[in-house]
């Protein structure tokens, strides 16, 4: 996931991802620069990573290989955006058991459900904790990545808790 701060452009940490994950950029850091997302997704199809596009609204069409839809704006997007830009992947951001539902019943492929663990990108906000992200894991009926103060050592944590994978910043930067 990209991050004005950390990671806008996520070139350089491309050949360390695993074929078929995704990066997400987020509308922020690329602005409405079209050249800018199409040179980060040809280099991100070298390497076999998808590239979902953050976007609060359907756009008018998709140049990525995916959308992804923050929390408060699925409320803004329905199927019918789904069957007219024919996304490979969408996913939503959710921050509550609520958010997980609603991303459900939107028809989303997985959700990433934030934060798990406290985290440098949203200092004091509150976390889910392990034992309550492993509830909404159990209870999401769709896959849930985990994202938020994921690190190395806590990877066996969130994947025995249900995630279906792993989201972040911090998690693919050096130390």
């Amino acid at each position: 996931m990209t991050d004005e701060q950390r990671l806008a452009d996520p070139s350089p940490i491309l050949p360390y991802l695993p074929p078929h994950s995704a990066v997400i950029i987020r509308r922020r850091e690329i602005g409405d620069s079209e050249d800018m997302a199409r040179q980060i997704m040809a280099r991100a199809h070298l390497h076999g990573v998808n590239v979902l596009i953050s976007a609060s609204r359907p756009p008018d069409r998709l140049e990525a290989d995916g959308v992804h839809i923050p929390e408060q704006a699925m409320r803004h997007w329905s199927a019918s955006d789904f069957r007219r830009l024919r996304p490979a992947l969408v996913t939503a951001s959710a921050h509550s058991e609520r958010a997980v539902t609603c991303a459900r019943k939107l028809g989303v492929d997985a959700v990433l459900l934030s934060p798990v663990f406290p985290t440098q990108s949203h200092d004091g906000t509150y976390a889910l904790g392990i034992m309550r992200f492993a509830g909404i894991c159990r209870r999401a009926g769709l896959p849930v990545i985990a994202l938020g103060g994921v690190s190395g050592h806590r990877l066996r944590r969130v994947f025995r808790a249900g995630a279906a994978g792993v989201a972040g910043i911090g998690l693919f930067l050096p130390s």
